[in-house]
């Protein structure tokens, strides 16, 4: 059976000025060619979350394999709320960009404005990893070039902080005790086809996501 991996819709606005959710195409394009099907959850408010509706939330989380929190302009409250779910149940969960910081603010994290970066294939600057990282053990370099595609940075946060850009800037958090719990603040699915380093992490995130938890009380 096919993983399934969960993505949190973001609001967007069509041509027509429509407004809608939805999942970037090259997000969705990674997890299909690694062999999954994506299920897109719709937020049932963007405000706070209701008992019922942290319920349906949960209810749609128990179905899937892994989470998968794309990258957008802004997070809401039930985007913290699938980070921290998924995080209690041990559901491998890859953050991108907004995604991380997310992950990162899920966990007592702290966000700061900086110079707008923009760059979709192109690398801009270098990352340092953590040799001392499940990151690093997945990407097999302690320094890697990648792009950026962001508007606020991580200053601070309770996972680990695995690496840094050339400025000193948080790029990526994780928790190693879980089976994948890794957020980066690049945009490794636009670079995916070319990208060894991207190639590794999405694979990475497909192998603990068809791996069984053992975690898991019967």
């Amino acid at each position: 059976m096919r993983p399934i991996i969960l993505t949190l819709g973001r609001p967007l606005v069509s041509e027509t000025k429509r407004n809608l959710y939805g999942t970037y195409q090259e997000v969705s394009e990674v997890i299909t060619r690694l062999g999954c099907s994506v299920i897109q959850l719709c937020p049932p408010t963007l405000e706070s979350l209701t008992e019922e509706e942290e319920e349906s939330l949960l209810q749609i989380l128990s179905l899937c394999d892994g989470v998968l929190l794309q990258g957008g302009s802004d997070f809401y409250e039930y985007d913290l709320y699938i980070a921290r779910k998924a995080y209690e149940q041990n559901i491998p969960t890859l953050g991108i960009c907004l995604g991380m910081q997310t992950m990162a603010c899920a966990f007592q994290g702290t966000l700061d404005q900086i110079q707008n970066h923009q760059s979709l294939n192109e690398y801009v600057h270098s990352v340092r990893i953590n040799k001392d990282s499940q990151l690093y053990q997945i990407i097999g370099h302690d320094q890697i070039m990648v792009n950026s595609r962001h508007q606020e940075v991580v200053t601070k946060t309770n996972l680990s902080v695995v690496a840094r850009s050339e400025s000193g800037s948080i790029e990526a958090v994780e928790d190693p005790s879980k089976r994948f719990y890794i957020g980066v603040q690049w945009h490794p699915e636009t670079i995916y086809k070319t990208d060894i380093y991207a190639q590794r992490l999405f694979q990475e995130f497909l192998i603990a996501c068809q791996e069984e938890d053992h975690t898991k009380k019967a």
